[in-house]
């Protein structure tokens, strides 16, 4: 019986497996960007911005 496209668990893993892997890349970038001291607070509220803009968006 099909679960519908996406639904899969295995499918369903791999899209948050991904999600995480886009999270931490933020993460490295905020890193990168950011300047002295300020490079932890924006590894920290670069991902943070970007996964509520992501949940909230369409």
């Amino acid at each position: 019986m099909s679960s519908g496209y996406g639904f899969h668990p295995l499918s369903l893993g791999v899209r948050f497996v991904l999600d995480l892997v886009a999270l931490v890349c933020f993460g490295f970038w905020a890193w990168a960007v950011a300047p002295g001291s300020l490079r932890y607070v924006c590894v920290v509220a670069v991902p943070l911005i970007v996964a509520v803009l992501w949940g909230v968006g369409p």
